[in-house]
């Protein structure tokens, strides 16, 4: 008897701390808050299917105050999870104010196959790529692409980036930034 004993305390597998722990109710498991970009303000002024080739998609005009490429993709991944028999979502951003000025541009696309459907041949494989790597996720704010080339126009000029004051002088200061 002593020998079943000693055979059958050796045979289990012992607990890690941690699984000891747990079992003692020691541990909470560990949950992460992942904070959710808040869903800017807007208004859906033309919502309807569109398709290229065979490939649905969802097509919008929004309105909304906000001008960043999150706050684009914040929007085209709402609409995107709002429109599950999409294989394309494009959204066209515009002001509140009535113009005919586009803010920015937010597309989605399941796949490649949908992305080459709805771009055109003006974009590569490797342009294709990239979009897929983002999650199938093209947004284009119009405010941060042209801060972006006025820097690099101001650059190749060697002035400093000028904001608009009244008007005058245009983007980029008359001085040189050497002294």
């Amino acid at each position: 008897m002593a020998v079943l004993m000693l055979t059958s305390g050796g045979c289990g597998q012992a607990n890690s701390p941690v699984e000891q722990r747990e079992k003692q109710g020691g541990v909470e498991p560990v949950q992460k808050e992942v904070e959710e970009p808040s869903l800017p303000d807007y208004d859906v002024t033309l919502d309807q299917d569109c398709t290229q080739g065979n490939i649905l998609g969802r097509c919008l005009s929004v309105t909304t105050s906000a001008t960043s490429e999150e706050a684009f993709r914040t929007l085209t991944a709402y609409f995107r999870d709002e429109s599950p028999e999409a294989m394309a979502v494009v959204i066209s951003f515009y002001p509140p104010r009535q113009t005919a000025d586009i803010s920015g541009s937010g597309e989605w696309f399941a796949n490649e196959e949908a992305a080459r459907a709805f771009l055109g041949p003006a974009y590569t494989d490797s342009d294709i790529q990239a979009i897929m790597d983002d999650d199938g996720m093209l947004v284009i704010s119009m405010k941060v692409t042209l801060d972006e080339l006025t820097t690099e126009m101001c650059a190749e000029w060697d002035v400093i980036p000028f904001r608009f004051v009244d008007g005058i002088m245009g983007p980029c200061q008359r001085y040189s930034t050497h002294g």
